[in-house]
């Protein structure tokens, strides 16, 4: 395990050729590109610029160097390209109704006072964490929902597998949840989910190309949508709630892209 954050304080980290055609990315002393899958916290982004201290916009500019390399030589969770999908938490919904998956309807612009939940137009990255967003600040919130039985579930998905879920009573409740990371989350394991909210929140997984997600889903009249695909789940928070599920659950996906037919 190495800390994304090392770098700044002092830890060694080189990208460079080889002494043949290959790439090597050598960080903590560790060669990375040995590595056989690379499991990745947070997504990294060349947005915000870091600012105060010695060579620190240097700094991250190797570092998201490092890992666009090392995407390129192991199966990666989740590859920096879906740092775009972070950033712009939308940008998913948008993707999934192109590929024809139902997603709730929602609203993109300045925050106004209407009581509905409106969340921060930018979603986690690597040097950023979402704060609830200001009257007239860019931000962003689902349509509010129209019958009072609707289900509203936000899925854990680490490669092929559920890890586990998170029920919301109403659109406030799951904002609160998911804005203040103090809450502790009643988490429920994987088989404790409905069949039909696991397979459609695996099912945008694949289509957004991604392994780790947190994917929530709201059964109304007994139609599934998609409300919002969170890139980027606080990893540490889910662990905590399922009991160590979370990181369970990483440990299976990485044996299982690490593991190698033999050679015949």
């Amino acid at each position: 395990m190495l800390d994304l954050d090392g770098p700044f304080a002092g830890e060694p980290l080189t990208v460079g050729a080889t002494s043949g055609t290959g790439v090597s990315v050598r960080w903590s002393g560790v060669e990375l590109t040995r590595a056989s899958a690379i499991f990745v916290e947070r997504p990294a982004f060349s947005w915000p610029q870091p600012i105060g201290g010695a060579a620190r916009r240097e700094i991250a500019a190797l570092r998201l160097s490092a890992l666009a390399t090392l995407a390129e030589s192991a199966p990666m969770a989740n590859p920096p390209a879906s740092a775009e999908l972070a950033l712009a938490p939308v940008l998913a919904l948008e993707r999934l109704a192109a590929r024809d998956i139902a997603v709730h309807g929602w609203h993109y612009g300045p925050r106004v006072d209407d009581g509905l939940a409106w969340r921060d137009g930018v979603g986690r990255v690597l040097d950023y964490e979402p704060a609830s967003p200001e009257l007239g600040e860019l931000a962003w919130r689902p349509e509010a929902f129209g019958d009072e039985t609707s289900e509203l579930a936000t899925v854990l998905v680490i490669g092929d597998r559920v890890a586990g879920a998170v029920r919301s009573a109403t659109l406030q409740d799951w904002t609160h949840t998911w804005s203040d990371a103090r809450r502790p989350l009643a988490a429920a394991a994987d088989a404790e989910l409905d069949d039909a909210f696991a397979s459609l929140a695996l099912r945008s997984t694949r289509e957004l190309e991604l392994v780790f997600a947190a994917v929530t889903v709201v059964r109304e009249r007994e139609v599934l949508r998609v409300v919002d695909v969170d890139v980027a789940p606080d990893f540490v928070r889910w662990d905590h709630a399922l009991d160590g599920g979370a990181a369970a659950a990483c440990a299976r996906w990485l044996v299982s892209v690490s593991v190698k037919e033999p050679v015949r």
